[in-house]
């Protein structure tokens, strides 16, 4: 079974290894989906499609049915709008799941102006700071996930626009898509506004004025996606060093902050298997059937030996009451046959190849090749002979245990310590 287990475990080793072959694990390609707040409506969405940073396919369509055959055998992610989406913070002690999820609608309550069972609640622990927490609507995200399900399309996760952003320390991120620009202030905070000209949304330097000193941003950065907008007299009314780049869709969001995916809870995607672990699905299918074919091989062998084990012991008791009709109650057959053939054995005369007189008979040649006085005494106990000697060195003593061992006993050296006229020793010798 030991053999077997490892050809199985070596098989598993180099079909993993194949698998990962070229210096570790391939990063799984992704489908992106960019929706906007219109999206329910006109359909229109931004896809990519990469793997890692190279983008391999990239497009917009009207109609969601052009992605099916690219979402199979990737992950498919959504980027949903910011606005739909509000990203705040959330002071619980607590860090228990439950006792988390049942304070948030109350803790969040005044933010929130629907009622807060209709709103969906997503957090994202952060040791020794505040809960991380994203709220939106309950039917919004029915009404996106009903529209991809319904052209086939199973979305694995979903993060609002806004947190796809890069973000350097203690600086912010601005991107303008459109009208509308989405300001991340963290990891795991930002929001979005709307521009209907070039001046500094109200928003932002709300945001801005209602900070310390300390907690403002050093720089922002600021990405044009497809437009060419003059900022410069923003940098002067915040007092803010604002860099501006431009950039296409695809380079500018990217998965960042995946620990504050909307699909959770109830929305959770059915869609559990991570692609990249989809090529060790033979190995473990094969690991399963050979988990149940030893479980099957196992239960068979030890029906296979309880039903001998049961027959031999039917076999002694029937061996044990013809040999001895007179006993009448049986509890182990094979150690009562072997104290009544003792029993025999000592009352006719004769002895047992354990008895004192047999091991004493046995062990006498080895014994008289000794010394005179070498042995100090004999005892008798639980069938074997205990010897305590006295000899010259350690040799000797080793000399005559393989003198009896040769003989066909079985020696145990009990103990072997020196002393000034040489060493003590102790054998234990019984019939093998």
């Amino acid at each position: 079974m030991k053999n077997q287990l490892h050809n199985l475990t070596n098989r598993i080793k180099a079909f993993t290894a194949k698998s990962a072959s070229g210096g570790g694990l391939r990063k799984s390609p992704t489908l992106e989906i960019f929706i906007s707040r219109t999206w329910t409506e006109d359909k229109e969405a931004d896809w990519c499609l990469r793997n890692g940073t190279e983008i391999i396919k990239q497009g917009k369509t009207g109609n969601l049915s052009d992605l099916v055959d690219l979402q199979k055998g990737v992950k498919t992610i959504v980027w949903s709008p910011t606005a739909d989406t509000l990203i705040t913070e959330a002071e619980i002690p607590t860090r228990n799941r439950s006792k988390i999820n049942k304070a948030l609608p109350f803790v969040l309550e005044e933010k929130l102006l629907p009622n807060p069972e209709q709103e969906h609640f997503v957090y994202h622990v952060r040791p020794g700071l505040p809960l991380s927490v994203t709220v939106t609507s309950k039917l919004k995200l029915a009404q996106w996930l009903d529209i991809f399900h319904e052209y086939g399309i199973n979305p694995s996760a979903m993060y609002p626009q806004v947190l796809g952003q890069a973000l350097e320390n203690n600086c912010w991120s601005m991107t303008l898509l459109g009208k509308e620009l989405l300001i991340k202030t963290s990891n795991f905070s930002g929001f979005s506004c709307q521009m209907d000209d070039t001046k500094i949304p109200v928003q932002l330097t709300n945001a801005l004025n209602s900070l310390n000193d300390d907690a403002r941003p050093e720089k922002i950065f600021f990405t044009q996606v497809n437009v060419d907008l003059d900022v410069k007299e923003w940098s002067d009314e915040t007092g803010i060093e604002i860099i501006t780049t431009n950039s296409d869709l695809w380079s500018t969001f990217k998965i960042l902050t995946p620990s504050l995916n909307l699909l959770q809870g109830k929305f959770k995607s059915k869609r559990e298997i991570n692609p990249a672990l989809s090529r060790f699905i033979p190995a473990a299918s094969i690991a399963l059937v050979w988990i149940v074919f030893s479980l099957i091989v196992n239960i068979w062998e030890w029906q296979t030996l309880n039903t001998s084990f049961n027959n031999a012991n039917i076999q002694m008791r029937q061996l044990f009451q013809t040999s001895f009709p007179d006993a009448k109650t049986i509890v182990d057959p094979a150690l009562q046959m072997q104290r009544k053939l003792e029993n025999l054995s000592g009352s006719s005369g004769g002895y047992m190849e354990s008895d004192f007189i047999a091991l004493l008979s046995l062990s006498a040649p080895a014994l008289a090749a000794l010394e005179d006085g070498a042995v100090e005494s004999l005892r008798y106990s639980e069938k074997s002979l205990n010897i305590s000697l006295g000899l010259p060195n350690f040799k000797t003593l080793e000399e005559l245990k393989g003198r009896l061992v040769t003989i066909g006993m079985q020696v145990e050296v009990v103990a072997a310590n020196s002393r000034a006229d040489g060493i003590e020793g102790r054998l234990k010798i019984t019939s093998k």
